[in-house]
């Protein structure tokens, strides 16, 4: 078990061909990434492919993803069109992962039954520089299948270390997984990722929404999309007496929300933005005009200062609204 520190920003280049060379010779890698540490071999490399696995404890029918240095050397192993082109243009390089139909034959350790196969052009010059030298990673994170995802060496399992013929150390990472797309059907379907809902002052319709989410989320085991909301107008406040009343009755509770602002920083973490009006469309694209294509409008009344019956009208359109359009858009 080597380890190597490397410059993620400024990688040395004498250390990128060692560790390429390895790669070449059917050795499996620990790196950094934009997202996590991610453990890897050349995509061709069967042996690396089944060692991985096993290291990971990963069930079989998880395949791989691959990471690629450019946007055609992607384009190249996969079926495209002029929408997946315009997504591979906006998302790539960058921490999204987008499920495609492979045009070229893959080992089965990197596709589903249907030949899909995960690509990604990752943010990360380190990892750029090394791909450039190997050619195509299968990858996945250096973790136990199941378990958080290590954003640091020091975190991984000693297992899953003494398993790889080359570590990379490039220091702490962001710690947060890249998003995956499903765009082999249409519409196209987020994976894992995050959802956000705007209103007003996200005191009711917004945490109204999310606590439904939430729930429908939970009942059908999907533990990959994380959701939030999120409004204009305060921070720490609470949700409305109204809000907590009606939610009740769907068992969701509310009293320990508190208001958050959408910032532009906070906005363009999400992969999916929903918002309650026009009105907070347009404020969200004039704070973020990268995410028109990932916000979509509900049409919610605002029901502050009206009764509970109003409230409850909300909540049912809320329901509707998101089984409409929200629901179409997640797996």
């Amino acid at each position: 078990m080597k380890v190597t520190k490397i410059n993620p920003l400024n990688p040395e280049k004498e250390k990128l061909k060692e560790a390429a060379s390895i790669l070449k010779k059917g050795g499996v890698l620990i790196f950094p990434t934009d997202t996590v540490y991610g453990i890897g071999t050349s995509y061709k490399n069967e042996a690396g492919l089944k060692k991985i696995f096993a290291l990971k404890q990963r069930p079989e029918i998880k395949p791989l993803a691959i990471l690629v240095e450019s946007k055609k050397m992607a384009l190249g192993i996969v079926e495209s069109n002029k929408k997946i082109e315009k997504e591979v243009e906006k998302v790539w390089p960058g921490a999204v992962t987008l499920l495609l139909k492979a045009k070229i034959p893959l080992s089965p350790f990197l596709r589903d039954s249907s030949s899909k196969v995960g690509l990604r052009v990752p943010d990360y010059p380190l990892l750029l520089k090394l791909l450039k030298i190997s050619g195509p990673l299968a990858a996945t994170s250096a973790n136990i299948s199941g378990q958080p995802a290590d954003c640091q060496i020091e975190t991984i399992e000693k297992k899953i270390l003494k398993g790889a013929d080359l570590i990379i150390d490039g220091g702490k990472t962001s710690g947060k997984e890249s998003s995956v797309w499903d765009f082999t059907g249409e519409p196209a379907k987020l994976i894992r990722g995050e959802i956000l809902f705007v209103c007003t002052g996200n005191s009711c319709r917004s945490p109204m929404a999310a606590g439904l989410m939430k729930k429908m989320l939970e009942e059908k085991g999907n533990k990959n999309i994380r959701v939030d909301s999120a409004g204009f107008l305060f921070s720490a406040r609470g949700a409305t007496k109204e809000a907590i009343e009606v939610m009740k009755g769907e068992g969701i509770d509310l009293l320990n929300h508190r208001s958050k602002l959408a910032t532009p920083f906070l906005v363009k973490n999400f992969d999916l933005i929903l918002v309650m009006g026009e009105i907070h469309k347009e404020r969200i694209l004039k704070m973020f005009h990268q995410a028109a294509e990932r916000v979509f409008v509900l049409d919610i009344p605002d029901p502050i200062g009206k009764p509970l019956t109003f409230y409850e009208q909300t909540l049912k359109t809320i329901k509707e609204k998101i089984k409409e359009i929200v629901l179409p858009k997640i797996v």
